[in-house]
Formats: structure tokens, sequence, C-alpha cells
């Protein structure tokens, strides 16, 4: 299910650019990107009271308490109730006394353009946010997938949605009302499932007593600050760019160059997951010796991975994004090239990201990503003036590299009694083997094929990968792994072949 969003994600990037752009120019992209972000960051009203409640209803439906299941419900209704209300009557204030393109740093839209976008972005934000949990109640009820299914394709509904109107000539504000339309839509959706599969919903609203704010207050609290993480590393840096001062284009600049190298990033962090599964099963088990092999063995396969893509990645970017957005974004290599050190340098720390994840132990993760979003507010402020859109990904990449790259890997090595400064050295190491081998191949097959078209770019790929694939298999794998591979693919094959002879027998 989690490949199915990521491939829906990227899909949907990959068409959304191009007629964004093509629509709209340039200019109003840019103000686009930069309202699209600002009305992001009004999920963070959530507070983390989703997962805490969520939590909560599932414990009391588990318990059969539905008393408390219904008090609970209509705690959570009431409290997101408030919120919106008190943001709602801020947000009516400011529309009297703020400049919305000085107030968002827009620069193509009068006043009512970016007020009118602004609105329906925000409301759809808000509104989704109490939806997470009746959302949540798939999971209480023991129908996870089903629900995140809904969410996936709704998500890539409103992006599809809003290429549509631009597409068929609308402007950024008929866009934005089709997103919020879209977003009332899955509300309609979700409710009228949950009432087809499980029966009635126990909707009311209900105020908290002092006891149980203190206990909602303190336990969202926890689960607040990586909720948060997210909103504030993809959303900030662009609202930064477009308020001090960056050069014409640099909001857009990054955007593209983000979402481009972007698909390297989610392809090295879905390898993450089922390592870091096993990963804290083996620590639960207290087995330090396999412990220690199955951590070094996968931060040196996604370090190698991440190096590998990254080489190919910088080769083909010039002429990739100069066909994706017709020619309107110009490739900087600096900018690009900041975006994939981060990925290398952050990479082996991926694997540790997700065996916290999963071993119950928060803490650092908590501790890491806090550092992760004010560093980067901190270093995208300082070095956007001098460098515009380069600076901003400096930025959010070493605020990346020290809080996550070097905390997150820190704590994991004490727990697992590893050396660290001999992990990294040799995730790096692979990581730096696997990238010059793959750029120089990539290089060596451009100057041959010459890609200046969609076509031939998929024909680089698909050689690139041919070259590669056997040098990447001794290098990203130890021979245990290869062999281990081996004798499972002998066997599935075996099994394969096994069922069709007694098909066609």
């Amino acid at each position: 299910m989690q490949t199915l969003a990521v491939g829906l994600r990227i899909v949907q990037q990959i068409v959304l650019v191009p007629i964004l752009i093509a629509a709209w120019g340039t200019e109003l992209y840019q103000d686009w990107i930069i309202i699209f972000s600002a009305s992001a960051l009004f999920a963070m009203v959530d507070f983390g009271t989703q997962i805490y409640f969520g939590n909560a209803l599932m414990i009391a439906w588990s318990r059969r308490d539905m008393v408390t299941f219904r008090r609970l419900f209509a705690t959570a209704m009431g409290i997101y109730a408030v919120i919106i209300a008190v943001v709602a009557v801020l947000l009516f204030g400011a529309t009297t006394v703020a400049s919305w393109p000085l107030l968002l740093g827009t620069q193509g839209m009068n006043d009512h353009t970016a007020l009118w976008t602004f609105l329906p972005m925000v409301a759809a934000t808000l509104g989704l946010v109490p939806l997470g949990i009746f959302t949540g109640l798939y999971r209480v009820y023991g129908d996870y997938v089903h629900g995140t299914v809904l969410v996936v394709i709704a998500d890539a509904g409103r992006g599809f949605g809003v290429c549509l109107v631009a597409f068929s000539g609308g402007t950024p504000i008929v866009a934005a009302w089709a997103y919020l339309v879209i977003a009332s839509l899955l509300w309609l959706a979700v409710v009228r499932d949950l009432r087809r599969r499980f029966g009635p919903i126990p909707f009311s609203l209900g105020l908290p007593t002092m006891s149980e704010l203190r206990d909602a207050v303190s336990r969202s609290a926890l689960y607040f600050v990586p909720t948060v993480v997210t909103p504030i590393v993809l959303n900030l840096p662009i609202i930064l760019l477009g308020k001090l001062g960056a050069v014409p284009g640099a909001v857009v600049a990054f955007s593209v160059a983000r979402t481009f190298t972007g698909f390297v990033r989610q392809i090295v962090l879905q390898m993450c997951h089922p390592i870091g599964c096993e990963i804290a099963r083996q620590q639960a088990l207290d087995d330090t010796g396999k412990l220690g092999r199955l951590f070094k063995a996968g931060g040196r396969l996604t370090s190698g991975m991440a190096g590998l893509l990254s080489g190919f990645t910088l080769v083909v970017a010039d002429a990739f994004i100069r066909i994706w957005t017709h020619g309107a974004v110009v490739f900087d290599p600096w900018l690009v090239g900041a975006f994939l050190v981060t990925i290398i340098c952050a990479a082996p720390a991926q694997v540790a990201l997700t065996m916290f994840l999963y071993n119950n132990k928060p803490g650092i993760l908590v501790f890491a990503q806090g550092g992760y979003a004010i560093g980067t507010v901190v270093f995208c402020a300082l070095l956007i003036k001098g460098f515009s859109a380069a600076g901003a990904a400096a930025g959010t990449g070493l605020a990346e590299c020290v809080s996550i790259g070097l905390l997150v890997p820190f704590a994991a090595t004490r727990q697992i009694r590893l050396n660290l400064g001999l992990y990294l050295g040799q995730c790096y190491l692979v990581a730096a083997m696997a990238f010059s081998a793959s750029w120089g191949v990539a290089w060596a097959l451009n100057q041959l094929i010459q890609a200046q078209s969609l076509i031939f770019l998929m024909v680089l790929g698909g050689a690139w990968a041919i070259v590669v694939a056997l040098p990447s298999y001794f290098l990203l794998l130890s021979s245990a792994e290869r062999d281990w591979l081996y004798f499972h693919g002998l066997a599935r094959f075996s099994r394969i072949s096994t069922f069709f002879r007694r098909q066609v027998g």
C-alpha cells in the first residue's frame, strides 16, 4: 500500500508540473506553489491529537468499552471544532488588515487572486484535519488497508483535479475551489463507506473535562513533533524563498529540483522499512550478532543504492528537467547536487530511523526530527539571501545531515554496540564507489546516445541498468546475502518450473 501511495504521488508530480507551467506560466505557477505551501502548514493545528485519539479509540474498541469510545469520539470532534473556529476567526481578521501578496511573498497575483486562492486551500487543509479521526476508524475496526486506499486515491484526485482545471484554462482561484470540492467529496465518501461497512458512526460534539484535556495535551505533545516536521521541512523553505527576495523563478527551480531528486529519496526510503522491521525484531530477540550484521548490511544497501541512483540522476538531470518543464526551468547543477548529496549523506541513517520507528523507542526520533525542523528554518534563513534556491537546498540538507544523518546513527550504533565511525565510513565508501561507477557509465552512454528526448532518455536508462546491474549486485550485497538470494531464487525457480511441467503434463 505504501508503494501504491508513493507511485501515485510520483505520477501526480510528473503530470502536475509541466501542465501547470504550460497553463499558467512560471511566475503564476511559482505563486501557486507558495500559496499551496502556506496552506499546507495549517495541517499543524492537529497538534498530534489525531494519533492520540486514534490510539485511544482503538484501545476502547478492543475492550468493547463503548461508553469511553463514544466519549473519546465526541471529545475529539469538540476539540477540533474549537481549534478550527479559532483559526477561522484569526484568518477573517487577517483578511481585513493584510496585503496577501506581501504576506505570502507572491509576485504575479494581486490581492484578490492571492486571497481567494489561499482561503479555499486553507479550508480544504483544515477540513481534512478532523477527517483523520474518521479514517482512523478503519484501523480501529481492523480494515486499515481500505481506509488507506481511500486517502491515497483522494490525495491523487486533488492533484489531478488541479491539473484538469489548469488544462481546461481555469485560473488558480478555480483550481483552489476544485481542491476544496474534492476534499469535501472525500468527507462524503468516507462517512458513507464507514456507515455501509460498520453501521452508524457515533458522531457528536463534546468538550473535554480538565482531566481529559490534561491527558490529551500531555500525550498529544509527544506525537506533535513527528507530525509537524514534514509540513515544516517541505513548505517553509518555499515560503522563505518567496519572502526573502529570491531571484525570479527560484521557487519553481527549487520545487522542480526537489521533486525530481525526490524519486531517488523515495526508492531509498521504501527499501528501509522491511529492513527496519527485521532489525527491530532481532533487537527484541536480543540477538546481538545477527542484529549487528543486519544493520551493517542494511546501511550498505541503502547507501549504495542512494549513490547508484544519484549518479544516473545527475547525468540525465539537464535533459529531463528541460523536457519535463518545456524549457521553463534551467538545470542548476548546484541545486540538484545539493539535494543528491543530502540523500547520500543521510542514507546510512535511514535504516536506523526505521529501527527506532518500529522498536517503540521514539524519544530519539522526536529529538532528531525537532532539530531537523529548527535547523531547516535557521539554515534556510541564513543561506537563501546569498544563494537563493541552492541556499534553501543546502540549508535543508545541512539540517538533515546533522540532526538525522549523524544523531540517529549515533544512538543506533550505541544500542547495537557498533563503531559509529566504522559504520559510516563503510557506508560512505560504498556510496562513493556506487556513485562513481553509476555516473561514469551514464556519462559514457550519454556521449554515445546523446539523449535529448524522452525516448532516448528511456533508452539511456535501460542501457545504464543493464551495464550496472551485475557490478551493483556484487557491490551492494555481501557474499552471504548473494548466496541467500541465489539459493532462494533457485528454489523459487524450481517450484515455478515444476508447476508448469505439471500443468503441461
